[in-house]
């Protein structure tokens, strides 16, 4: 099955969650799909960019997820919920250092071309989540002064 495939068939249990459910929902369900394909899968991999590129807003960073996948290149995997100028840039760095860079958007528009760096799979979820609320009525702090 294909990560494309996987994550079609996990949608639609998504809906209703809180964002950041959603998220880790996401990233187990990428790493278990790693795993059954006998891939080592690592989170939040430091990225430093090399100094002679330019065309980024940041030096250093973290890739959500890196699939190490002997025989063949390696996988780099972002997930979000929104368009991240930061997120898209991580993955054009990873595709123009010859991974497989792929891009989980899972709310909201989808991104435009422009934002896509030339060598990015973006596979687009349309999951309702709901947002998430502070575990304390509003206005708690100030009554208990």
């Amino acid at each position: 099955m294909t990560l494309e495939q996987m994550l079609k068939e996990l949608e639609p249990r998504l809906h209703g969650l809180q964002t950041s459910q959603v998220t880790a929902r996401l990233t187990g369900a990428v790493r278990d799909w790693a795993d059954a394909n006998g891939w080592l899968s690592r989170a939040e991999v430091p990225l430093l960019v090399p100094d002679d590129v330019t065309n980024v807003s940041r030096r250093r960073g973290l890739y959500d997820l890196v699939i190490e996948r002997p025989g063949t290149i390696d996988l780099v995997v972002e997930i979000d919920r929104a368009n991240k100028r930061w997120s898209a840039e991580k993955l054009g760095l990873a595709a123009a250092q010859g991974m497989e860079a792929v891009w989980i958007r899972w709310s909201g528009e989808p991104p435009s071309a422009d934002l896509i760096p030339d060598g990015v799979i973006v596979i687009k979820l349309a999951v309702r989540a709901v947002r998430q609320t502070s575990a304390y009525p509003r206005g708690w702090l100030s009554r208990r002064r």
